[in-house]
């Protein structure tokens, strides 16, 4: 397990308040009238093929594989059930359940799909893997790549052999950085202690003119354009919490090309202090940004969580602090144009993270990006992050002009006062 998995499993274990949920991905899918025993097939070989979509945690930290649970097959369900609430009762880790495919059909013909996923063993990229192999399998009778299951044994290995004295070394880096660290987004102890099961989300594609300016303009500038949407989110948040140095937790997907087809939690957390003073223009944000990350990148032997909790022992006070998680997720499309154009049409997608204030995530669907931000009921003043959103997509919007990279008007100094909230 990585640490972020082990903290999961200790605070359920410990029985700590996370919301009542699980970290979870839901996508929903009007499909395209597929044949059910045909679909039935790919669902099981897919559920051969991964290893960890029949993982279990157990006591020791260790993950578990077993050959079947009963949830090999796909779940027939009637039109009127509740698919979400059943997929969220499913893939609870004590079921021993990591993924559930849901389908409707009349006759033999199946009209609604629903697919879920404990993501506690798995990261972003993994679901996108699963829908790939079931798509592929389903039109080709086959998958397109081979896999080694011991390669998913092997990463973790490494892992956790990472050499004491690099993670000294590391660990010494990170409490020297964190005394310049800005602030994380701050939540009153009375908002953020009123916990719910209730999640909002904020959702909206950027038009697919935007999308390949922002990707040309990545690329003419030498960065990627995971960069360029971290530049602009940390705008948008440092105009809602006034200030110039402020923390985001982004997560890193990037994988070894012989991990690329696995399913299996690869991601690392990275918590990052961006400085967003001195600046004259967007394309000095991206710079900066660009080049803060790939030094950040380069103590990674300490794991993002660790340290948070040498940043939260740094800054005490009576506010509860909130890293704020930018996750994009598009090294590859949500759902290939093989799913799309045989199998059937996105209808919802919702993901969940317990105790995370805010979780913005970004993902490549139909030659465009679809964001979604998820955040608990009640965390927020009203209208507040509906607010920070819109900003979000204007400034996608605006940046997508390369002529607004050289000019300065979002950076002229103004008065900063106050805080969040």
């Amino acid at each position: 397990m990585t640490r972020l998995q082990c903290a999961y499993q200790l605070a359920e274990s410990m029985d700590f308040d996370l919301c009542g949920i699980e970290c979870s991905v839901y996508i929903e899918f009007k499909t395209r009238n597929l044949d059910y025993d045909r679909l039935n097939n790919a669902w099981k070989e897919v559920y051969k093929r991964h290893p960890a979509l029949r993982g279990r945690i157990v006591e020791d930290g260790y993950i578990e594989y077993v050959d079947f649970n009963g949830f090999e097959d796909i779940i027939l369900i009637n039109k009127n059930d509740d698919a979400k609430k059943i997929c969220q009762e499913m893939i609870k880790r004590e079921n021993s359940n990591m993924a559930v495919l849901l389908a409707y059909k009349e006759a033999r013909k199946v009209k609604k799909m629903y697919f879920s996923m404990n993501i506690i063993l798995a990261d972003p990229l993994s679901f996108q893997i699963i829908l790939e192999d079931l798509s592929n399998y389903y039109i080709k009778g086959k998958f397109e790549t081979e896999i080694n299951d011991e390669k998913i044994n092997e990463y973790f290995d490494i892992v956790w052999k990472t050499s004491r004295q690099e993670k000294k070394k590391d660990r010494q880096y990170w409490k020297e950085k964190i005394t310049d660290y800005g602030i994380c987004y701050k939540i009153p102890a009375c908002f953020r202690k009123n916990y719910t099961k209730e999640y909002e989300s904020h959702k909206a594609y950027l038009d697919k003119e935007s999308y390949a300016s922002l990707l040309k303009c990545s690329k003419k500038y030498g960065v990627s354009l995971e960069m360029v949407l971290l530049s602009i989110f940390a705008l948008a948040v440092k105009e809602e919490v006034k200030e110039e140095k402020i923390v985001i937790n982004y997560p890193l997907f990037e994988r070894e090309k012989s991990y690329e087809d696995c399913v299996g939690d690869f991601s690392k957390n990275l918590l990052a202090g961006l400085d967003l003073r001195n600046l004259t223009s967007f394309k000095s944000l991206v710079l900066k940004v660009f080049n803060q990350i790939k030094e950040y990148k380069s103590h990674l032997s300490l794991d993002g969580l660790e340290v948070m909790t040498l940043y939260n022992s740094y800054l005490l006070d009576d506010n509860y602090k909130e890293a704020l998680v930018f996750s994009p997720s598009i090294k590859k499309d949500l759902i290939s144009k093989d799913f799309l154009e045989q199998i059937g049409d996105i209808v919802e997608i919702s993901s969940k993270t317990p105790d995370v204030a805010l979780d913005a995530q970004t993902y490549k669907i139909k030659d465009t990006l679809f964001f979604i931000w998820v955040v608990p009921k009640n965390w927020f003043n009203k209208g507040q992050i509906e607010k920070m959103f819109k900003k979000y997509m204007s400034l996608c919007e605006k940046y997508a002009n390369e002529n607004q990279w050289e000019k300065g008007e979002d950076f002229k100094a103004k008065e900063l006062k106050g805080e969040l909230a």
